[in-house]
Formats: C-alpha cells, structure tokens, sequence
C-alpha cells in the first residue's frame, strides 16, 4: 500500500471502540488534525497485535506505542534533536525500551534481522533527499524476513502537481524498493499528487497552529492541503 488516508479510513479507525478509547474520546487533540489522524490509522492497524518485536522510529513522546499490547517488546528510537518540531527531552514511556540513535547511522545496539514491525509517524517527510537511501538500507537491516513496516508521511498537496513532491515520491519508490522491500499492496496513489476532497486533511486550525512553529512553511500551507501517505512495506524473505 503507496496512497493518502481517506477520510472513510479515518472514520474507520475512530468507529473502532479501542482506538476512539485510546484516542481519549471527545477531546479537543483532534483539532491538531493530522497528528490525530495519522494516531488513528496507525492504533487501527497495530493494536490488535500481540507477541512481536515492534520498533517506532523517531517516536519522540510516542502517543502510539505505550498504547500496543505489553506482550510486545516495544522500542523506541529517536536522537531527541527535536526535528520537525519534535521533543529535545529525552522521554522514557512505561514497558519500553529506549534507544537515543538515528535509523541510517547502523547502530550495532540494533540487532540485524531483529524487529518483526517498525512503524513511524511524521519522520521521513524530515530525511534529507541524500540520506534516504541509508536509511532504508538501515531499516532493511533491522527486519526479519517477512518482517512489515507501517509508515505515516506528510506531504502537502494542491490544486496542481508540483515537481519537487513529484521527485520527492519518486525517492520514496526507488528507496523502498532498492532495499529489499514490496509494498503489501499495489501502490494507488494518483500522479501528480493533488488535493482531492476525500483525503482527510488537516483543518485550518492546525495549519495555523503549524505556523507558529515552522514559519517558513506558511507560503505552501496557504496553497496545500496537508495530507498523510500510508506506506505498508514488507521484508522480502
């Protein structure tokens, strides 16, 4: 799976009891949009799981993590440089275990073939064009054979296609794939990548929330959508 969030896949995850519970219900995080809807599709997806070796990259103040089953191993891997707005405090969340390394780095406390899930949620919209190779070549290392990934990206999408996301995604594909990995499904995203009104979106609120923190961003966000790809991977074997 390569393709945006919809809103009936978010509505989806919310009518499901467990996560709207873990959502914490009726509350005013869901004005922060994306976050909440990438929150959503990605407790959906893994909180049924049970006895895995499950990694969160760049999980910072994970929201989803704590929240899986205490029967997995749960880790979480994030340098805590505050990238992309993140914390720069380094967080320790009950049951896991905590690791201050960069995915791309190979670090040999992350053990080859190990992690039967990873999952990450607003990280690699943030990985430099030149350093995304390493970091699937990095991410492949980690995994089982077999072994899924569950990944949640930002883009921003308009009216119109732009080249620069256009090339952007392209870097996706190739990387991927390079390294050994198969989308669990067709990729259906349409190209060029502009805004449809099915996509569930970020509201305004947050946009402008967003502006406040990343300034240089507010020419795009007054034009864009801000809208969450799902990329569902999996190891060769």
């Amino acid at each position: 799976m390569f393709d945006i969030i919809r809103k009936t896949d978010y509505w989806a995850a919310l009518d499901d009891p467990q996560v709207f519970s873990r959502l914490e219900g009726f509350t005013l995080k869901a004005l922060d949009g994306l976050k909440h809807i990438q929150d959503a599709w990605s407790l959906h997806q893994l909180l049924p799981l049970r006895n895995l070796r499950i990694i969160e990259i760049g999980g910072g103040a994970s929201r989803v993590l704590p929240a899986l089953d205490a029967s997995n191993e749960r880790w979480n891997l994030d340098e805590f440089l505050g990238d992309g707005n993140g914390v720069t405090a380094p967080v320790e969340l009950e049951g896991c275990k905590l690791l201050r390394k960069k995915l791309g780095d190979f670090p040999p406390e992350l053990p080859d073939a190990y992690f039967d899930l990873a999952f990450s949620i607003s990280v690699i919209e943030h990985i430099p064009a030149e350093a995304l190779p390493g970091f699937f070549a990095d991410h492949a290392r980690i995994m089982k054979p077999g072994g899924m990934a569950y990944h949640a990206i930002d883009i921003y999408v308009g009216d119109e296609g732009r080249p620069e996301l256009e090339e952007r995604i392209d870097l996706y594909f190739s990387s991927i794939r390079d390294h050994g990995f198969v989308f669990v499904s067709p990729p259906a995203l349409a190209r060029p990548a502009s805004f449809r009104c099915e996509m569930a979106s970020n509201s305004d609120w947050g946009m402008w929330r967003w502006n406040k923190n990343v300034p240089a961003l507010q020419d795009i966000r007054r034009i864009s959508q801000s809208v969450s790809i799902a990329a569902i991977i999996q190891k060769g074997s």
